[in-house]
């Protein structure tokens, strides 16, 4: 990865997911894995009018699920598109229903953790004012453009390049900004001080040695242009005597350093792409390149100046590695709390296909359990309900074959465990009908649908398989 498509997924999560779902970054959040308990869906309440769910009755408003939704889906569109792929596509029919419905339950669940944490922070008596924010992001910005090698104008050129601008990056940034300041003190509250042993501190230094190492760095210029014939007219104007920064302001198709002589800053290995790199690294300081051709086009680089490696001893810096070893482990602490609070919550979902989806996650069979209960909900109009019910049954069947083979191929087998491979191989039997009975009655709803005929065709040939062995 390079650094336009490093800022480009720094962009992208900074303006879509950790803000659009309330989510605090991974630094301190909240686990994610354990149990957020839901009350079956409750019947319709007026009352509730406009309420997506209640977190001990703080309400979550439909229009909050409904942004929070629709930024993940645009933050996973765009960085898909980093890639050359289009989420649309994988949106599509019976697949794309369900990629959705998972895409629901991320969403809630991380406004329950959003709606948790303020909770808790009012408890607490956590609060943290703009000035503090303000100070904040624009510490964090700063340090984000010295690593990138950026500045400002660069900077506001890519963001301009992705569709956005200085003031939707801000409002987005702060309001992440908000909610890690929040998750760092009331940590700080809950967990205020650790021990950490010399020990621990020897051996995070020596897992982690390389992040404290001075890497070998080279500060590069480049000019980006598309075509063979481009960069050949590109070196003949530089062998000419032109300014390789002038030529790369008017000709490079990198806008983010063009408009900088086409500075990229300083860069150590694994930053560029590697013909890039190799190409970078090889040159003296003053040195210029031929052409060197990557996915991006053709580049005619300047090697600018050059910062020999330097190795660290624990000594220099065992401070630092000791603050890390505390902070990890404070980290852990809170997280542990913060999930222990999440399985106290009381959460009243009004979302009935969300919460069965939520709930078998957590559970899966209480899920199933749940989809099937909604067939006769009247507020479930989801024509891909089937769809969901045969693919739950679909992934049981697929786990516990799988679970029977490894017990097959068991070299120690008791009694015991071939009663279990028999019992396996009856409820394997079982999920598959139902799984096609399900997929059946999908389509009679849906009418046409590739994914579901694919997998009914595949199930169904399972049990030709089956009788042509029984028959043999």
């Amino acid at each position: 990865m390079n650094k336009k498509q490093i800022l480009t997924v720094t962009v992208l999560l900074v303006v879509g997911l950790l803000v659009a779902c309330g989510r605090a970054p991974d630094d301190v959040a909240p686990a994610v894995d354990d149990a957020v308990p839901v009350s079956p869906p409750a019947a319709d309440d007026p009352a509730a009018e406009g309420v997506a769910a209640y977190v001990d009755g703080r309400p979550i408003l439909e229009a909050d699920f409904e942004q929070g939704l629709a930024g993940m889906i645009e933050q996973y569109r765009r960085f898909y598109a980093q890639y050359g792929q289009d989420l649309d596509h994988y949106l599509r029919g019976s697949d794309g229903s369900l990629l959705k419905l998972r895409l629901k339950v991320e969403t809630i669940r991380g406004l329950v953790r959003l709606e948790l944490l303020e909770s808790l922070c009012e408890q607490y008596d956590i609060a943290i004012t703009e000035d503090e924010i303000d100070e904040r992001f624009a510490t964090d910005l700063e340090e984000f453009l010295v690593d990138m090698g950026m500045t400002e104008e660069a900077f506001l050129e890519e963001l301009a390049a992705q569709g956005t601008d200085f003031e939707t990056f801000a409002e987005a940034a702060k309001e992440n900004t908000r909610v890690q300041m929040r998750s760092e003190r009331l940590r700080d509250e809950i967990i205020p001080e650790v021990s950490v042993s010399d020990e621990e501190v020897a051996a995070y230094f020596e897992a982690h040695r390389e992040d404290y190492e001075v890497p070998e760095q080279v500060r590069a210029s480049h000019i980006l242009v598309n075509t063979e014939e481009e960069v050949e007219s590109v070196v003949s104007r530089l062998e000419a005597g032109e300014s390789f920064a002038a030529l790369a302001e008017e000709l490079s198709t990198d806008t983010g350093s063009a408009s900088q002589g086409g500075d990229l800053g300083w860069f150590g290995r694994g930053r560029m792409v590697p013909e890039f790199e190799e190409a970078a690294f090889a040159l003296e300081i003053g040195e210029r390149s031929g052409p060197v051709q990557t996915q991006y086009g053709f580049h005619i680089i300047l090697v600018t100046d050059y910062r020999e490696g330097e190795t660290t001893s624990l000594d220099e810096v065992v401070d630092e590695v000791r603050a890390a070893v505390e902070g990890e482990k404070r980290d852990r602490l809170f997280q542990a709390w913060f999930a222990e609070r999440e399985t106290e919550i009381e959460l009243d979902l009004r979302m009935p296909l969300v919460a069965a989806a939520l709930l078998q996650e957590d559970d899966f069979d209480a899920g199933i359990e749940a989809f099937e209960a909604l067939v006769e909900d009247e507020r479930v109009d989801d024509p891909y309900l089937q769809f969901y019910i045969g693919q739950a049954y679909h992934t049981k069947m697929r786990t516990t074959l799988e679970e029977q083979a490894m017990l097959e191929a068991s070299t120690d087998r008791t009694a015991e465990d071939d009663a279990q491979i028999e019992q396996m191989g009856v409820d394997a039997e079982t999920y598959r009908l139902r799984a096609i009975d399900a997929f059946e009655l999908a389509l009679a709803e849906l009418g046409v649908d590739a994914t579901i005929q694919s997998r009914l065709e595949s199930l169904r040939g399972a049990d030709d398989e089956t009788n042509e062995n029984a028959g043999e």
